[in-house]
């Protein structure tokens, strides 16, 4: 009885030292995946942040396109925003026809 005793105290220290070397070897990938996820992170958040600088910029430009667009309409006199261009360039052959 003492020797299955002995021989049981020996089987389950060499499991625990096996389970724990496994763990060891299990551990190194994980704290390279930890390490290249950690990367990729912050390529990440770099990539998010200058997307978020070029949505800005774009923005910027939109609003100054739209002033620009309300400004030339406010500069245009109203005759010419009424006609379409074909309507003015058929008057334009009319006259010159009856000239």
């Amino acid at each position: 009885m003492e020797f299955l005793d002995k021989a049981l105290e020996s089987m389950a220290i060499a499991f625990t030292t096996a389970g724990r070397a496994c763990r060891q070897r299990a551990a190194v990938p994980n704290r390279q995946q930890a390490e290249e996820l950690q990367a990729q992170e912050e390529e990440l958040r770099a990539a998010n942040e200058e997307l978020e600088s070029q949505t800005e910029s774009l923005r910027a430009s939109e609003a100054k396109l739209k002033a620009n667009q309300a400004e030339l309409e406010q500069a245009t006199p109203s005759w010419r925003r009424a006609a379409p261009p074909c309507a003015s360039a058929r008057w334009r052959s009319t006259a010159r026809t009856a000239s």
